[in-house]
């Protein structure tokens, strides 16, 4: 049995790959893996083994690069006095 033939959960496909299964649902909702559900659309949802191996790495990574933050939204430091005198 090759590794297209073999179905495996979310969860599963998660473990073997590393990448979380939010990830891998975004993925499914967006069609950029296969998948199947054999049952209907109420029913359990199999991935392939190699279903990550199949689309681009740049299309897998979880999140993208944190962004600095604007000075208004910054936390201010603390011992800072933010209090103006009128």
């Amino acid at each position: 049995m090759n590794a297209a033939e073999i179905r495996l959960s979310a969860t599963e496909l998660s473990k073997r790959t590393g990448c979380s299964t939010c990830t891998i649902w975004r993925l499914k909702r967006a069609g950029k893996i296969p998948f199947l559900q054999p049952g209907g659309g109420n029913c359990r949802v199999m991935f392939p083994a190699d279903a990550l191996d199949r689309v681009e790495a740049d299309v897998v990574s979880d999140s993208p690069l944190p962004q600095a933050r604007p000075d208004s939204l910054a936390p201010s430091r603390s011992g800072e006095n933010l209090d103006t005198e009128l």
